[in-house]
């Protein structure tokens, strides 16, 4: 099944440490409402980037993330999560899900705008270009049901994480703006301020989770992307 055009406040892997490729001296570049969704993609990216070891390469979590200690609030409790930042300069990237049977299994796709451009289930192989996606860089989040508190369960996510597949020509790097984190904070913590329940939920998360991108609102999407 796949699900298309949708524009969520997306869940992300995150490390508390970013990592970007750029100049010592790069001017730091001031973050607007403008392109505010855009530093807050690649902020969590680069962590993302940075706990996989780099670009084109996947991150396990083995266990249940910690209530207390969640890099973004809602994690799920019976998934484990496993993701990727793919340098789409570099080629189109394959990822293929196992066979897990009946066990709950999706792909995630997130661009750098902050916009989900598709979800899949169950096994299959699936091919992504820039052309597709439409930023240079995709994060590709994959969620595995698991049974916590049963150990047995556990080394079978296990091996089904490490049986997922993925191909690319080369990783390519991981490049960004020296975004600048004063201004970028003013603009989260105003995108909080101005929260409106009525108009997040209809510029936000779209009506019927389809809303295509051209109609969502921008001041509400970044309400969005600050919870």
């Amino acid at each position: 099944m796949t699900n298309y055009g949708y524009s969520i406040a997306a869940w992300m892997i995150l490390a508390t440490i970013p990592l970007y490729a750029q100049g010592p001296t790069e001017k730091a570049v001031p973050v607007t409402p403008d392109n505010f969704n855009r530093a807050e993609s690649d902020m969590y990216f680069a962590q993302t980037v940075n706990l996989a070891g780099g670009t084109g390469k996947f991150h396990h979590y083995r266990e249940i993330i910690p209530i207390d200690k969640q890099p973004v609030i809602r994690s799920n409790r019976d998934t484990l999560y496993s993701s990727a930042v793919f340098d789409l300069d570099a080629g189109p990237v394959m990822v293929s899900l196992p066979d897990a049977g009946k066990r709950f299994m999706s792909i995630m796709l997130i661009d750098e705008d902050h916009y989900v451009p598709a979800v899949f289930y169950g096994t299959g192989a699936h091919t992504f270009t820039k052309e597709q996606i439409g930023t240079r860089y995709l994060i590709v989040g994959i969620r595995t049901f698991v049974d916590p508190a049963s150990p047995n369960d556990l080394e079978q996510v296990h091996a089904l994480q490490d049986a997922i597949k993925y191909n690319q020509a080369s990783p390519g790097s991981f490049a960004v703006p020296n975004w600048d984190h004063e201004s970028q904070k003013k603009v989260h913590d105003a995108a909080g301020a101005s929260r409106d329940p009525a108009r997040y939920k209809t510029y936000v998360w779209g009506e019927g989770s389809s809303r295509p991108r051209a109609a969502l609102d921008r001041n509400g999407h970044g309400m969005g992307r600050q919870s």
